[in-house]
């Protein structure tokens, strides 16, 4: 025993300190003859998403979470909110809530901690909160905490007292092994019911269908219309692996509008297409090259397209709202065979976003030309609408080439709002440039990077447009 190794005449500070040893020492051996099922559930999942073994994570978050242990449930739930898509607020919400208020003693404090982690800001996670709850259980479950001051700090220091202690939980394990990435993003199913609206597109809705990773495949379904008659269908897909196979199809009947002196015109134009072919994904890198298929029909029958679809994209974009970074670079290129005039065309896009008076200043530069022009007029590059050239009506402008700049300035408001000013201008062979800017609001809801409602309201030199949709301009 720790007390018979104390002489009689010992100091009494010693006595004291030595009998304080002893009850940490009796309590981590309660810990560890009543080790908790939930929270060694926790613990195992968060190793098995680290390794990318999502399935099995899911499988032993569900058993924390019916572990009957509030604070394991709390900390469970809180990890498959990254899972459950755009309805986990509020399929995990209120019985992480209750769970929290049932727990109590040191695991409490434990799942308090994590919620300041995993949580999203607008219900009140705060970093520093968790800063301050990890570091009154330091001494109880200190490789728990460590790992949990390094995710909520971001010093390293943290990160290389990780890698010095002989345990950790699954969290501490994840973050030594990936040399301090935070818990990987899994993908999550979208299941969405949007609704748009533009000036020449009508009021529409649309049904929508994400997901990054399901079972190692992206998939992408839509299906929509709006009250002018327009209306789509398509299905994207890729599959695992880092060389993929990758496949784009729909239909679609969308209008044609065309402006000259007198006014505006309008077309019926149906479109049925396939894309298939080989894509490569390394880190940030992508490429691919696809076969194109398709038909076209603007009243005068049916347009052959065939023909093949190359480019490649960098993407170093991370975070979403308040902490969005990073750069996006994508170059396309496609050409028509076996026509008469066959169409060649380029589009390049760059995206960048930087920390900016108090928000995020995000910038986005694109190119688009046929460059062969004498072509049927729907292969023309066009803008106005929604997303490039907000302001101008929709398919306002058309032309050999365009490009465009916008410069927006996004800051969060209030809870998951967020307000955004932006400026742009379209550069359109033979007319010039033509400015336009706004101001706009979004609803950032988990996971904020798939599930974002956007209603801007622009103005340019050419007319004016409200616009409702889904997803940030860019």
């Amino acid at each position: 025993m720790v007390l018979a190794s104390i002489p009689p005449k010992a100091d009494t500070r010693c006595a004291t300190s030595a009998f304080v040893s002893f009850l940490y020492a009796l309590l981590f051996f309660v810990v560890e003859l009543w080790a908790s099922p939930g929270l060694d559930a926790v613990s195992k999942g968060d190793l098995a998403r680290y390794r990318g073994e999502h399935s099995s994570a899911q499988d032993l978050y569900r058993s924390a979470a019916k572990s009957g242990e509030p604070a394991a449930e709390a900390m469970a739930r809180l990890r498959l909110l990254a899972y459950t898509g755009n309805f986990g607020a509020w399929i995990h919400g209120p019985k992480i809530e209750e769970a929290l208020s049932r727990a109590q003693g040191v695991e409490a404090e434990l799942a308090w901690t994590d919620f300041h982690l995993f949580a999203p800001s607008f219900v009140g996670a705060r970093r520093d909160e968790a800063v301050r709850l990890a570091q009154g259980i330091l001494e109880i479950y200190p490789a728990e905490a460590t790992a949990r001051l390094y995710l909520a700090t971001g010093d390293e220091a943290w990160l290389k007292a990780l890698e010095k202690m002989t345990e950790r939980d699954g969290l501490g394990e994840g973050l030594v092994a990936s040399a301090g990435l935070p818990p990987p993003n899994p993908g999550t199913w979208n299941l969405g019911l949007g609704f748009s609206g533009a000036p020449g597109l009508g009021v529409g809705a649309g049904l929508s269908f994400r997901h990054p990773n399901w079972r190692g495949w992206a998939v992408e379904a839509w299906v929509g219309g709006s009250t002018v008659g327009l209306g789509y269908a398509l299905l994207r897909t890729r599959t695992p692996g880092w060389i993929s196979l990758e496949f784009d199809g729909g239909i679609s009947k969308t209008r044609l509008y065309l402006y000259d002196e007198d006014g505006r015109s309008n077309l019926w134009k149906q479109a049925r297409w396939l894309e298939l072919g080989p894509g490569i994904q390394r880190g940030i890198f992508r490429a691919w090259v696809h076969g194109v298929f398709r038909h076209d029909d603007i009243g005068a029958g049916w347009i052959d397209g065939h023909g093949l679809q190359s480019g490649f994209s960098i993407d170093r974009r991370e975070g979403w709202g308040k902490s969005r970074r990073g750069e996006f670079l994508s170059f396309q290129w496609e050409t028509v065979l076996g026509q008469e005039v066959p169409h060649r065309g380029v589009f390049g896009d760059f995206r960048l976003y930087r920390g900016f008076l108090g928000g995020v200043g995000a910038v986005r530069l694109t190119h688009q030309q046929a460059l062969n022009p004498d072509v049927p007029v729907f292969w023309l590059p066009t803008v106005g609408g929604m997303t490039l050239h907000r302001g101008a009506p929709y398919q306002r402008w058309r032309a050999e080439w365009i490009s465009t700049l916008d410069i927006e300035e996004r800051w969060m408001m209030w809870g998951p709002l967020e307000g955004v000013v932006f400026g742009n201008v379209a550069w359109v062979a033979e007319e010039g440039p033509h400015p336009a800017g706004g101001i706009g609001i979004r609803l950032l809801v988990p996971p904020e990077e798939s599930n974002v409602s956007r209603f801007d309201l622009a103005f340019s030199d050419t007319g004016w447009g409200l616009y409702g949709t889904l997803g940030e301009a860019f």
